[in-house]
């Protein structure tokens, strides 16, 4: 048995570990747009607009595919099977990228990516939401989570070197053959956890609301919108970040193409430290009896206050320099605290057999945000000039992250929510049994 357990535990955290690979390869393909946004611009002579219009077609139909499996896939096939086909679209999408010059094309190349992208994080959410039970959830998800930032420390300078040496067509290349190396690798190594199936699973992992509840409850449950407010403003700082992170530095405050990589790099260091530290502390907080409000929904709503004031505060500063790229990145870490505690909570809340599904469509439709934000911050740039565009641009994501984190001391609250859901559960038990019992007097 003791065997059996290392075993499982061994394949468990296997599986975490290409999560985390499959993560930074997802990150690669979004970065590698936002690195190249300065010679794709010279070369194709695009506007800021223009860029932004390009930067966002990946979350075009992003959410739409995202809800589209969590609805109609996510609980027909099998998790493995589903991000294999996830992946290799991500790859077959860079190819024709990187070899044209039509807006259009480029366009078209980013909405592919972003239908294969869309389900991608939720789906690895459900992988490795299966192998762990709910209250051990935190680590392994802002574990395999941990690709994004490293995706940026590692993938900024290296990707800008190959852009700078090779050619950006080159870097979208090389990203499509690294999603082609993790499917051979999670083809052979992962399947689905023990923890991915029935209510009687369900109920052994310890998920309190075994039974289905109806989806207008689940999805209108108070806790669930908080996780969609905060989860709407954490995203747009991704897509801030993504499409325009790079090109801030290089052409609003004036710093080298070959120095941003390292910068972005430098600047996305501390994200895996205050990541897994906060995560470790919440996780530990509730084996020492800390409620989930508390642990997982106060401090994830503190982490959007905070970064909206540094992020605010980092634009108040004139010119460069390391104070105002600490802040700047200190208040681009924080809002991603929402991607292991907001994902946590709504698997807390969620029956077992709708998990999938809710986190599948939650974490699709919030990505809408990464549609707008590019776009908003192209605009500023464009009506107001590249010094004073990027402000009105970060101040907005301040404004946002700052309402959002208040709204979620008042929303989230995952005990509460079970409780609330649980007593629809066996409400909707004893009438479906009243109704059986009825249907049998009648036969009878």
């Amino acid at each position: 048995m003791d065997q059996e357990n290392r075993i499982g535990q061994g394949r468990a955290w296997t599986v975490v570990a290409l999560l985390f690979f499959y993560t930074m390869i997802n990150f690669f393909d979004r970065l590698v747009l936002g690195l190249s946004a300065v010679p794709v611009m010279r070369e194709l002579s695009l506007t800021p607009a223009q860029y932004g219009l390009i930067a966002s077609g990946v979350y075009w139909l992003y959410a739409v595919s995202g809800v589209a499996v969590g609805l109609f896939l996510v609980n027909r096939v099998s998790t493995k099977w589903l991000l294999v086909g996830l992946v290799l679209i991500w790859s077959v999408a860079q190819v024709p990228a990187a070899l044209t010059s039509s807006l259009s094309v480029l366009i078209a190349c980013r909405v592919l990516l972003g239908i294969g992208e869309g389900p991608g994080s939720p789906s690895a959410y459900e992988a490795c939401h299966s192998w762990f039970p709910p209250e051990k959830r935190n680590l392994p998800t802002a574990i395999f989570l941990q690709g994004a930032p490293v995706a940026f420390l590692v993938g900024a300078p290296f990707l800008s070197w190959v852009i700078v040496e090779y050619g950006w067509r080159f870097s979208l290349l090389l990203c499509s053959s690294l999603g082609v190396i993790w499917i051979v690798a999670w083809f052979a190594l992962a399947k689905d956890g023990p923890f991915s199936g029935s209510a009687a699973k369900a109920c052994a992992a310890g998920d309190q609301a075994v039974s289905p509840v109806p989806w207008a409850a689940l999805w209108l449950d108070r806790t669930m919108i908080g996780n969609y407010v905060l989860g709407f403003s954490s995203y747009w700082i991704v897509g801030v970040t993504v499409a325009w992170q790079a090109p801030y530095l290089q052409m609003g405050l004036g710093y080298d193409g070959k120095v941003v990589g390292w910068l972005i790099a430098a600047m996305t260091a501390a994200q895996p430290f205050v990541l897994l530290t906060i995560s470790y502390l919440s996780e530990r907080a509730l084996g020492n009896g800390a409620s989930s409000r508390v642990a997982r929904g106060a401090v994830n709503a503190a982490c959007l206050v905070a970064s909206g004031i540094l992020l605010a505060a980092a634009m108040m500063i004139e010119g460069a320099g390391f104070t105002k790229l600490a802040l700047l990145a200190l208040g681009t870490t924080l809002p991603s605290v929402t991607t292991v505690l907001g994902a946590a909570m709504v698997s807390e809340i969620a029956p077992t057999s709708q998990r999938g599904t809710a986190l599948l469509v939650t974490y699709s439709a919030i990505t809408v945000a990464g549609l707008l934000s590019p776009l908003t911050m192209g605009y500023a740039v464009q009506a107001a000039g590249q010094a004073e565009g990027f402000v009105y641009g970060y101040l907005i994501a301040a404004a946002l992250l700052v309402l959002a984190g208040t709204l979620g001391f008042l929303l989230l609250d995952p005990e509460e929510s079970k409780r609330r859901l649980n007593a629809i559960s066996s409400e909707s038990q004893v009438d479906r049994q009243s109704s059986s019992q009825l249907g049998v007097s009648h036969a009878g």
